[in-house]
């Protein structure tokens, strides 16, 4: 899946090939999930020029002289083409032959008046192609985080953000919303080079951790770049190389044993004798489905342990009632001299429906309240056990 240095590739690429051309003609595909905006308004942009090609995370667009500008999201195998030369090449896709034009599924051609010819391919048809009058800032890509390339954070401002987060540090990584254009490979990478575990809490980390994180998440994407987003010249030292087998003979390049986890969604790869083999905290977020099953044995359990102490209150309570409407109509029977069995069947009934509203309306707060304190225990045993 492109990350953001296949992105920033794609960037250069269109960049070198497209910038101050005019499109001369256009080919949009029959495809309404890649192409989010009818063909007729990509059509349109026949006869502008490009003036900029830009990038913030994952996205992509083209500044043109006049009117919106086309963006791209390369998706999870999208990939930019320019006849005759070099694309993105992908770990485990097979690479374009660059004469071959146009490239196989392709989206969307642009035919520049100096006759380069420029193409969007996405066989899984994950990536998107749109228009936006103002791309910097409207969403996406006003909604995101701090991109590592164009707009690194200072070490004091990666820090505070990092305290707001209360998950875990891989999950973090890779919310956009905090750091745009980081994906699971460079998410690995950089806490494989960080020696941080990928559960470890984004909120736990000691300063020397916060240090290293920064200064890790910087290299990785400053390198990835400088080569292009070629992985045959990414360092071998890196744990890129060797994440793509998840088999037990997995290792470093110190031989090392390479494990794997869900984190974030992802599967992570992370080597346990450098990144530890558990948090340092003991801490992860708790799966929803541990918290409910533990919750539910909270509500049940307080329930239970603590229904014969109320039911003895209840009880009490209903006596004290009772106690209060007889002498009340006692003093009615001394008052008005009504009949004194109809007297007793209203003591009784009237009795005992204060006691029914009463029990059932204590019984539900009861619960609540039981069940607002189990959530806490539960969630709090849940994340001590690692769950």
């Amino acid at each position: 899946m492109p990350e953001l240095p296949e992105v920033e590739f794609s960037r250069r690429l269109a960049q070198k090939s497209l910038r101050g051309k005019r499109i001369a003609a256009m080919k949009v595909a029959k495809d309404r999930i890649v192409c989010q905006v009818p063909a007729a308004r990509l059509v349109a942009l026949k006869g502008r020029a490009v003036k900029q090609c830009k990038r913030w995370g994952k996205q992509l667009w083209f500044e043109m002289n006049q009117g919106p500008s086309p963006m791209f999201h390369l998706g999870m195998t999208g990939s930019f083409h320019v006849k005759g030369k070099k694309s993105l090449k992908y770990v485990r896709l097979k690479e374009d032959d660059p004469r071959t034009w146009p490239p196989k599924f392709c989206k969307v051609e642009f035919q520049m008046s100096d006759g380069t010819c420029f193409a969007m391919s996405d066989p899984r048809r994950f990536g998107r192609i749109s228009l936006s009058q103002d791309p910097a800032k409207q969403p996406p890509v006003s909604k995101m985080g701090f991109d590592p390339l164009i707009k690194m954070p200072t070490l004091t401002d990666f820090s505070i953000q990092l305290e707001r987060k209360k998950r875990d540090i891989k999950a973090t990584l890779l919310d956009q919303s905090f750091a745009a254009g980081v994906g699971n490979w460079v998410a690995d990478e950089v806490l494989y080079q960080a020696a941080i575990h990928p559960q470890e809490m984004a909120n736990q980390l000691s300063a020397k951790e916060v240090k290293k994180l920064h200064a890790s998440l910087r290299k990785v994407v400053k390198k990835a770049c400088q080569v292009n987003a070629d992985a045959k010249k990414f360092p071998r030292s890196w744990l890129f190389h060797y994440r793509w087998g998840k088999g037990k003979t997995a290792k470093d390049s110190k031989g090392r044993e390479i494990r794997f986890l869900t984190s974030g969604g992802r599967t992570s790869a992370f080597v346990p004798s450098l990144q530890g083999s558990r948090p340092k905290s003991g801490v992860r977020r708790a799966s929803s489905l541990s918290v409910k099953k533990s919750c539910v044995k909270h509500v049940l359990n307080n329930y239970i342990y603590t229904h014969i102490y109320y039911t003895t209150i209840y009880t009490s309570t209903y006596i004290f009632i009772i106690y209060i409407y007889t002498s009340m109509y006692i003093f009615i029977i001394y008052i008005y001299n009504y009949t004194s069995m109809y007297i007793i069947y209203r003591i009784l009934m009237n009795s005992l429906y204060i006691y029914m509203y009463l029990y059932i309306y204590i019984n539900v707060c009861h619960i609540c309240c039981c069940a607002c304190r189990a959530r806490v225990v539960a969630r709090k045993e849940t994340m001590e056990a690692g769950q």
